[in-house]
């Protein structure tokens, strides 16, 4: 009995892909572009915010 490879199917003929999945994938890849910006956007200022994260200034007394 010869072994059929079930990938060779994939894709024949083509389908449309349910619109449920499809919104969810849209938004899977919107939100990794929005992570993606703000990875970039905290490593070109990572210092300053990483500084101003820690920095404690003393003569100024906290506000409420």
């Amino acid at each position: 009995m010869e072994k059929q490879n079930p990938f060779k199917n994939i894709g024949q003929p083509p389908h449309d892909v349910p619109e449920d999945i499809r919104n969810n994938i849209m938004k899977s890849i919107t939100t990794a572009k929005h992570l993606m910006k703000i990875k970039l956007l905290f490593k070109q200022n990572h210092k300053a915010a990483m500084s101003s994260l820690f920095k404690r200034k003393i003569n100024k007394p906290p506000s409420n």
